[in-house]
């Protein structure tokens, strides 16, 4: 049998069909972006549990979305569930893997509708890890924890090869709070550990591996601003220590200090989100830029949006040599949007202006951002698709083609068109 297929509707048609049933391997140089809320919700998210989502993006102003991965809403196997607090502002960040291979999240082992997910028992509804693999696209939530982070915001996990988490978040009681190191799967597997790096502070907002060694965001007390664990990645009870100079944030005139996520660029300059809304330090609000002088880090200035719209998370690319490209998320509770700006490392005062990359669906709301290397995923990826008693072979590599070469074997792997 053969079939007499026109090419051009053959390959469009099965093209379509591809992008509708498989979540494809995630390119590079592309930007991520966390939604919490499916684009045709017809109300605005609430603090219930919420369906999330992570949508992948070129770095073109308003282009075109190029796929999004629904993360899980139902059980399957040893996969957990992973909804989000609609309205939790803290929580939703995303992270790419020091080796590049896994973006990493975080969510509630809880149905779709829960109510107060972020202040709900641990021990009734789990927090998840969640991993994908950007050469697959493949989504693994096996990774829960049921006696960590009870009753407040699990906010966050790092990791440096998708085997083990650094996580951040609050807790009550305080005592199972702070940072822990945790084992990917199931805690009950044979060398599975669960692992508590610290508990002071115990409301640990956000934490990062810069060069190898773990740094931690904090807005409680004496933690406020970049705190270091020392040399390393701690697997040990390890006690964090704030970076010389970000003392100057829990002064008198600045106890309103609210730091979140942050970026190391080489070994002087530090940028950090910082989403304070009163008090006489308001103008440190936005994306706060330190530099290292003479062994003390130094604030010099903030870049704050003309809205005076709040941030909380972050991710930095270098676009040229000695320029960076800081990548955030705006703070509206709802259809907010994913905006950047470019700083020169070695500049003392920021004049440029945000450009908007993207803008949440009306009644969502996004949260994390993160780039991927522009290696990406995998360069090619080659799988089928089942229509029946025909199997149609694919082929789509990081950067998407404008044609995607398709074959179709019969039963007996027969090339027939």
């Amino acid at each position: 049998m053969r079939l007499n297929l026109r090419p051009t509707l053959a390959l469009t048609a099965f093209a379509a069909v591809a992008t509708a049933a498989f979540a494809g391997p995630i390119g590079g140089n592309r930007v991520l972006v966390l939604q919490v809320g499916a684009d045709d919700r017809t109300a605005s998210v609430t603090s219930a549990a919420t369906e999330q989502f992570v949508n992948e993006f070129d770095k073109s102003p308003l282009s075109a979305r190029i796929q999004q991965l629904a993360l899980p809403t139902a059980i399957s196997g040893a996969n957990r569930r992973a909804t989000q607090s609609g309205t939790a502002t803290s929580v939703g960040h995303i992270n790419l893997s020091t080796n590049g291979a896994y973006l990493t999240f975080t969510g509630y082992d809880a149905a779709v509708g829960t109510a107060g997910v972020t202040s709900s028992a641990v021990t009734s509804v789990n927090r998840v890890i969640g991993r994908i693999e950007l050469s697959s696209g493949m989504i693994d939530t096996t990774t829960f924890l049921d006696a960590q982070y009870n009753g407040d915001n699990f906010r966050d996990a790092v990791t440096v090869d998708g085997t083990a988490y650094w996580t951040s978040g609050n807790s009550s009681p305080a005592t199972t709070g702070g940072t822990w190191h945790v084992s990917h799967g199931d805690p009950t597997a044979s060398g599975a550990f669960r692992t508590q790096i610290n508990n002071v502070p115990s409301n640990t907002r956000k934490v990062n591996i810069f060069n190898g060694d773990l740094y931690l965001a904090s807005g409680s007390g004496n933690f406020r601003g970049v705190n270091s664990f020392g040399t390393g990645l701690p697997t040990v009870a390890t006690v964090p220590t704030l970076l010389p100079g970000f003392e100057v944030e829990f002064l008198p005139t600045n106890l309103n200090a609210s730091q979140y996520d942050f970026h190391l660029e080489g070994n002087d300059t530090i940028y950090i989100v910082d989403d304070r809304n009163s008090g006489t330090a308001v103008s440190r609000r936005g994306i706060q830029k330190w530099k290292l002088i003479s062994g003390v880090w130094t604030y010099l200035y903030s870049i704050q949006h003309p809205t005076n719209t709040l941030f909380r998370t972050l991710a930095v690319e270098t676009i040229a040599p000695g320029i960076v490209r800081l990548y955030t998320v705006t703070g509206e509770l709802t259809v907010n949007s994913v905006v950047y700006i470019d700083d020169v490392i070695t500049d003392t005062s920021n004049t440029n202006s945000f450009v908007t990359l993207q803008t949440a669906p009306t009644f969502t709301v996004f949260r994390g951002v993160e780039l991927t290397p522009d290696t990406g995923g995998a360069s090619s990826v080659t799988g089928t698709v089942d229509f029946g008693q025909l199997t149609a072979a694919y082929n789509t590599g990081a950067n998407l083609p404008t044609s995607i070469p398709v074959s179709f074997r019969d039963g007996g792997n027969s090339e027939i068109a």
